[in-house]
């Protein structure tokens, strides 16, 4: 975890960024000098309690947004000791890791074949991609075949 005043910093750039923003805007908006603003975002300074406020209040954002960790960029998953969907007498067992997500539109699942078992996928929609991964034990024999 970093310094608090590393946080602030980093968190006032990102979000004067995302904006789109120059320190003078943000100088106006806040009343925080360009000075100033810049040493808080290279995490020179430990900013006080009213500069922060004046920040956050200037940019019509909450004090704690400056004060947050970011969100991490890696999420781990693990798949789940029972499947969401079982079938071929149980050979086949789907996992579902990301439900479908309409902003990105993408979901991730994982299929789960024991000996014998295979598993046969409807048509998709047009334009629909698809991506697989394998991941198998030595001298297992994997076929795909794609139908258009």
């Amino acid at each position: 975890m970093d310094s608090i005043h590393i946080r602030i910093g980093h968190n006032l750039q990102r979000i004067r960024k995302q904006r789109g923003l120059s320190l003078d805007k943000v100088a106006i908006k806040t009343k925080v000098s360009k000075g100033m603003l810049h040493q808080i975002e290279r995490g020179d300074v430990q900013p006080t309690v009213t500069t922060v406020w004046k920040i956050a209040t200037g940019l019509n954002i909450s004090f704690s947004s400056l004060l947050k960790d970011e969100d991490a960029a890696v999420s781990v998953v693990t798949r789940k000791e029972l499947p969401d969907i079982t079938e071929d007498d149980g050979k086949c067992k789907v996992y579902l890791l990301f439900p479908f997500d309409p902003q990105i539109l993408m979901e991730i699942f994982t299929i789960e074949l024991g000996p014998g078992g295979s598993y046969c996928s409807s048509p998709h929609n047009e334009g629909v991609q698809e991506y697989i991964t394998v991941d198998r034990p030595f001298g297992l024999r994997v076929m795909f075949r794609t139908a258009t």
